[in-house]
């Protein structure tokens, strides 16, 4: 098809996903004509529909073979979309689009004067400074590509640009549990039980009305690895004083079998002498004598796949028949024996 200019005005008003279609479908000289038009109207700096001229012109910027469109960028284009990473009025997922934009024509149009070069430094400086615009591949090879800034810092920034998606979510606290912070102890109580945790340094805790919120002070790498961490520990802990934990266990092997004796578990598991196994504290084992199904519960949910883990290592499975103790959905991925030949 040839491309005129009132098709890019039908195309603005598609949705996101056909402007990207619509921009890997056209051939070169269409490329190119259709690339012009979108960088014009990026220059005359219109709002409407800014996102998708700039996914539209990134498309064809990425899909472009050869420098065909380098020609037609403009240094009032760059301007403009330099502008869009800086203003801390738009929206986070224009300014990113306006960054892999201007990320690619870093790496394609060698062409590009001094001014515009250092147009495009300048946007990139910005992005780093800012803790909303995450640097995406594109920008990170620009980076590196151009001499920017080193690979290191280039990743630290990265890294921490983009939050971390456990630390922020929030936990919702069921009926009848509570949460309360002690100092550097965050104690969580519920109708099973109650269970402390130390609190990371740098690390806030904050619940209101039946939800729990972390926020981390700074984002250093310790920092960030923390603030997932305490949410994910408070999170089973909550899970834990509501509902509880279990671990499913299988016996399988002829005359293998165990029994509850008071404090601990006595093992039949083809040795000369029964094993013995301590019950750990906090932690309840039953097992069914006729099925030899093992049920491991507990709050505190290490503790729960920890006791599992040592009552597997007893007598792990066996490569060929699979004899000895294994978790209930596990699968043992046997061993053929070698057949003689006659």
């Amino acid at each position: 098809m040839n491309w005129t200019s009132g098709d890019l005005e039908s195309l603005l008003a598609l949705d996101f996903d056909d402007v990207v279609d619509r921009a890997r479908s056209l051939d070169r000289r269409d490329r190119a004509a259709a690339f012009r038009d979108a960088w014009r109207l990026l220059e005359a700096g219109a709002e409407s529909s800014r996102l998708k001229t700039l996914l539209f012109a990134q498309t064809l910027l990425a899909a472009s073979e050869d420098r065909s469109i380098v020609p037609l960028i403009a240094q009032p284009g760059i301007t403009a979309v330099a502008n869009v990473v800086t203003s801390s009025s738009e929206a986070i997922e224009t300014r990113r689009a306006a960054l892999d934009a201007l990320a690619l024509l870093f790496l394609k149009a060698k062409e590009l004067t001094v001014a515009a070069d250092e147009e495009i430094r300048t946007a990139f400086a910005t992005a780093v400074e800012s803790t909303d615009v995450y640097l995406s591949d594109f920008a990170r090879c620009a980076f590196l590509s151009g001499g920017v800034l080193s690979r290191r810092k280039i990743e630290r920034v990265a890294s921490a640009a983009r939050p971390s998606q456990i630390g922020k979510s929030p936990i919702h606290l069921p009926k009848g549990v509570e949460v309360r912070q002690e100092g550097t102890t965050v104690t969580v109580k519920g109708p099973k039980g109650t269970i402390s945790t130390p609190l990371a340094g740098g690390i806030g805790v904050k619940v209101e009305n039946n939800v729990i919120q972390f926020t981390r002070g700074d984002d250093e790498q310790k920092s960030r690895a923390f603030h997932g961490l305490m949410r994910a520990l408070v999170a089973n802990n909550v899970k834990g004083v509501s509902e509880g934990f279990k671990r499913e266990l299988v016996i399988h092997g002829v005359g293998y079998r165990a029994e509850v004796k008071g404090k601990e578990v006595v093992f039949q598991l083809g040795y000369s002498h029964p094993v013995r196994f301590p019950i750990p504290p906090g932690i309840d084992i039953t097992v069914d004598a006729k099925t030899g199904h093992i049920v491991v519960t507990g709050i505190e949910k290490q503790r729960v796949q920890q006791t599992a883990e040592e009552i597997r290592s007893l007598r792990e499975p066996g490569p060929y028949k699979g004899k000895g103790i294994k978790f209930s959905d596990e699968v043992i991925r046997g061993k053929s024996t070698k057949s003689r030949s006659s």
